[in-house]
């Protein structure tokens, strides 16, 4: 039985993949594409049903190879199942010096079997009132050590300088400040500065952690009226994720990426940030990172802009002959978010190719001097020029 078939074309329900392989010194290609069809899919020769579960490598393009998956591998709205299959054993194939995992299509059954996101880019009209300029974030710089009176300090000085969102970073220590303490002096602070500026604002803590902990935050966030949180997909997992928005569909979940360099980076290796965006919105994440094009962050150019309308679009098109076209189906959208250390004249050039359905994501370039004010936040924004006016 061969897992190699030029000739396949791929049925509406079938799962595709794009990897980049790259095999050891000695070994060619088509052995190893073999053994990776064979790994992620049956496995062993066997009868018509087990042919029926069979992977088959449809498209090769020098080192980059197209899998079709058949739909019955798949278990209804289970993200971490489907990449045990696509990203599993076939990374540790003997064959196989490197592998990348480009891009993946998602069919409409197994779509159809996701809540996907409650609010998308529908909160620009539903929460801040259809602002004509992206949104701005904060998230408190730095990031870990800071105590109350300072998170507070810099806190209020980005709402009532011209931020939407404050955020808390995925490191952030509860031992220095305390989650249950946290929270409703946050939620009070941002009740406080939509009154005063008359704009609305809002602030997201993080709740990532194990399943336990994550349950607990969520609900101390719900009993003070909380509406937003952040979870580390990446590091806690897409089944966090989707658990968090599968029992609470009335939250706004901010998707934090960090460490998703581990997998993303390696050009040549890994899993690309475009399949870990994609799986975001399927879990239910109303805004995600997509990084950035500029900053201090590594990024190809084009598969953010790329990500950036994958993550909007109803149809995704693209021309890039290693990414696939999707249609979503009907699932709601993701708000894309961009951070990275980025500077007023970073900005300039993503408003070109992203408008305002974007949120711009600042860190320690805003809020890291040891001492910030509502002036100085001000100014900063300032330097944006038009393109995001202040309050």
């Amino acid at each position: 039985m061969t897992y190699i078939n030029e000739a396949y074309t791929p049925s509406a329900d079938d799962l595709l993949c794009s990897y980049h392989v790259e095999t050891v010194s000695g070994k060619s290609l088509l052995p190893s594409v073999e053994e990776l069809c064979k790994k992620a899919s049956v496995d062993f020769v066997g009868g018509a049903p087990i042919r029926d579960f069979a992977a088959f490598a449809y498209r090769l393009n020098d080192q980059n190879v197209q899998v079709a998956f058949p739909g019955r591998l798949f278990e209804d709205g289970n993200i971490p199942h489907l990449m045990t299959i696509v990203a599993g054993k076939v990374f540790g194939l003997e064959k196989i010096a490197s592998l990348r995992l480009q891009d993946i299509r998602l069919p409409q059954w197994w779509l159809k079997t996701f809540r996907g996101p409650t609010y998308g880019s529908s909160l620009l009209d539903k929460i801040f009132e259809s602002p004509s300029r992206p949104l701005v974030s904060s998230m408190i710089s730095p990031e870990v050590g800071l105590d109350w009176q300072n998170y507070r300090e810099k806190a209020l000085a980005s709402f009532l300088g011209g931020c939407d969102i404050v955020r808390d970073s995925p490191q952030f220590n509860n031992q220095i400040i305390p989650f249950e303490q946290r929270v409703p002096a946050m939620l009070a602070l941002m009740q406080e500065c939509t009154q005063k500026t008359g704009m609305p604002k809002m602030y997201f803590p993080n709740v990532s952690g194990p399943g336990d902990l994550v349950m607990r935050h969520v609900e101390t966030v719900i009993k003070n009226r909380g509406r937003g949180v952040v979870v580390n997909f990446q590091a806690a997992g897409f089944g966090i994720l989707q658990m968090v928005r599968n029992l609470f569909p009335e939250l706004m979940i901010y998707a934090d990426r960090t460490s998703h360099a581990t997998t993303a980076r390696n050009k040549r290796q890994g899993i690309s940030m475009t399949t870990l965006g994609k799986l975001a919105r399927v879990a239910g994440a109303d805004l995600v990172e997509i990084g950035s094009i500029t900053g201090d962050m590594v990024e190809n150019e084009a598969h953010v802009v790329q990500l950036h309308a994958n993550l909007l679009a109803d149809i995704f098109k693209t021309s890039d002959p290693n990414r696939f076209d999707q249609d979503w189906h009907g699932l709601g959208n993701s708000l894309p978010v961009t951070s990275g250390g980025l500077t007023a004249d970073d900005i300039r050039g993503l408003r070109q190719r992203f408008g305002n359905h974007v949120v711009l994501q600042f860190g320690r370039s805003m809020t890291g001097k040891e001492k910030v004010s509502r002036q100085h936040v001000e100014k900063f924004l300032d330097e944006l020029g038009p393109l995001v006016p202040l309050v």
